[in-house]
């Protein structure tokens, strides 16, 4: 995670539910997403928090739309037309990327980013929307690990062909 979230924005782990619900609908990493999004997504809930609301997914994505995710991209939100709630936190993030930390569980927590049974929330490296490259298994012991997935290579139609012995010609 980039540190100007936890310093800045004032994002704390474990995240919270509607945290949680965000990178699951967006389906994308922690990381992926921008400050100032971050700063949207906490804003909104500081303010459904103040009014004694609990922060709902859906009036959230009323007021915001995310860009970057189906390209794999650094996510940004940006408010939908004529449903303003908030403004920039800051106008420009210059050189964020270069300062971030690395964040692992603690021992005797279990890991907030699984649901209650043992699967990715939302990814924890930066993926496609939709598509995951790790899976999740459990050990003998009940050891969670997040391993990537293998890549496997499809071989091009000239090549299937060349293997199974046909010009692939008829």
């Amino acid at each position: 995670m980039y540190t100007t979230v936890f310093l800045d924005v004032g994002i704390k782990f474990p995240f919270s539910e509607f945290e949680c619900g965000v990178l699951s609908h967006l389906k994308c990493a922690p990381s992926q997403i921008h400050p100032n999004a971050w700063a949207f997504v906490r804003g909104f809930e500081i303010l459904m928090e103040y009014l004694g609301v609990d922060p709902l997914l859906e009036v959230f994505f009323t007021f915001f739309q995310a860009k970057g995710v189906r390209k794999g991209d650094l996510v940004t939100l940006n408010s939908v037309q004529r449903k303003t709630l908030f403004s920039l936190y800051r106008q420009s993030y210059n050189d964020f990327k270069e300062i971030f930390v690395k964040v692992t569980c603690a021992e005797d927590q279990f890991p907030f980013y699984l649901d209650e049974f043992g699967l990715e929330r939302f990814p924890l490296y930066w993926a496609e929307r939709g598509h995951s490259a790790s899976n999740v298994i459990k050990t003998e012991e009940g050891v969670v690990l997040n391993q990537p997935a293998e890549k496997k290579r499809v071989p091009s139609m000239k090549r299937r062909r060349a293997e199974e012995g046909g010009s692939g010609r008829r």
